[in-house]
């Protein structure tokens, strides 16, 4: 009887063997398979009340058209330090964030010596960690990869203080409609969110080049606040990935 249970014994431990070998080497396979991609830290929020991002750019007119260009000056965050490739000297040749747009004219109202101009176009944000960009080439502000894109409407309010010459302030209404990771001091980060409403206030000061066109150039400076985030609950209802 001994005989016949040992043999059974050693068989049983056999498999046990077998069987742990097996589920320890899918543990490890497991263990060392190449980790998932980290998740992207989302910047360029913030609470309400609070400037998201801050900018410095140049707006050119031509006619009926808008081309508006320049670089980020604060993202909530990120450290400031980060923003330049030299953080003692904070301009568009040492900076790592940029944007690109354009809009056209939808409306225009003259009252005296002011304007009210209205427009509508997209915006893109580009970065870039070393290159720069540089405003006698509006087109080195695309530059890099493409991280944030959002539809605008611009009120432009310009006061004609002598010929030529005048003072502008406005307000900017963006819609985020895309948005793409980056990788900044080796941390993965998300410029806004998909749907993002935000405001912008600006103030600057035009110069008109050409009266028949028109033609002008206005530099401005910026400050956005966060005016809506989208809710995830619709996309669950409806089942989106």
């Amino acid at each position: 009887m001994l005989r016949l249970v040992r043999p059974s014994l050693f068989v049983a431990l056999g498999l046990a063997v077998i069987l742990t070998a097996v589920l320890m080497s899918g543990m490890w396979q497991s263990s060392s398979a190449a980790p998932s991609a980290a998740i992207a830290a989302e910047v360029g929020v913030a609470p309400v009340g609070r400037n998201a991002v801050e900018f410095v750019g140049i707006v050119d007119q031509d006619g009926l058209n808008f081309s508006y260009y320049g670089y980020l000056t604060y993202i909530a965050g990120i450290t400031d330090t980060l923003l330049f490739t030299d953080p003692i000297s904070r301009t568009e040749a040492t900076a790592r964030f940029t944007f690109y747009g354009a809009a056209n004219m939808t409306g225009r109202a003259i009252v005296d010596n002011l304007f009210n101009l209205n427009a509508s176009g997209v915006i893109t944000y580009y970065f870039d960690e070393t290159q720069g960009a540089d405003f006698d080439d509006p087109s080195s502000f695309t530059r890099g990869i493409a991280i944030a894109s959002a539809t605008t409407r611009f009120q432009n309010v310009l006061v004609v203080i002598s010929p030529d010459r005048g003072i502008a302030n406005g307000v900017a209404e963006l819609t985020q409609t895309s948005t793409t990771p980056f990788e900044l001091a080796g941390q993965s980060h998300q410029l806004g969110r998909n749907l993002m409403q935000q405001r912008f206030t600006y103030s600057g000061f035009g110069t008109r080049l050409e009266p028949t066109i028109p033609r002008a150039e206005i530099v401005i400076a910026a400050n956005g606040e966060v005016t809506g985030l989208p809710s995830l609950l619709p996309l669950i209802e409806a089942g989106a990935p």
